[in-house]
């Protein structure tokens, strides 16, 4: 690790290492493009933070160099975007929850996959399974009758009891 005092980061020249711990990892970073050369990371996220549009880091340390403090602040839209991701994630859950609750009161009793693609009106096919039935599953509100063999011409799909609680709950928001 070079010498870096706060003059040097103050100053905002690079940096160059002249003793190295590992020149097996610098070198693999290197290659990877995650550094610019051995010790020489700072301006490379000096960079990356520029080229992002992101506010500048701030790079601190004390007279002794008993500590190195790096602050990469967020960038002002980083908050809206994960905003909008999370509107879209609860619009998908709702999506899945309109949908779901028919096929729950339907599979009531034991249903083949056939039976309950035809009983919402849709083609007996995989991307449907997969739409509807499948997200079920893995919510924990359905369950297959012969889990340990999961593609038998016999198998039934059933409302489990995590099933019946959410449809109870959804059936009195509506």
């Amino acid at each position: 690790m070079p010498p870096v005092t706060a003059e040097l980061l103050a100053q905002n020249k690079r940096l160059v290492a002249r003793d190295y711990r590992n020149r097996r990892v610098g070198d693999f970073l290197k290659e990877l493009h995650l550094t610019e050369g051995r010790g020489t990371g700072i301006p490379t996220i000096k960079k990356a933070m520029e080229v992002n549009g992101s506010p500048a880091p701030v790079l601190e340390t004390d007279d002794q160099c008993t500590y190195f403090l790096t602050v990469l602040p967020v960038h002002e839209l980083a908050s809206v975007e994960a905003s909008v991701e999370g509107v879209e994630a609860s619009v998908e859950v709702s999506d899945i929850a309109s949908s779901m609750a028919p096929l729950l009161r339907y599979c009531n009793l034991p249903r083949t996959r056939k039976e309950i693609l035809t009983h919402l009106g849709l083609a007996y096919h995989t991307t449907n399974y997969s739409r509807h039935i499948l997200p079920g599953i893995q919510h924990g509100w359905l369950a297959m009758t012969d889990s340990d063999k999961p593609n038998s011409p016999f198998q039934r799909y059933v409302v489990t009891e995590k099933g019946k609680t959410w449809l109870s709950e959804h059936d009195e928001e509506s």
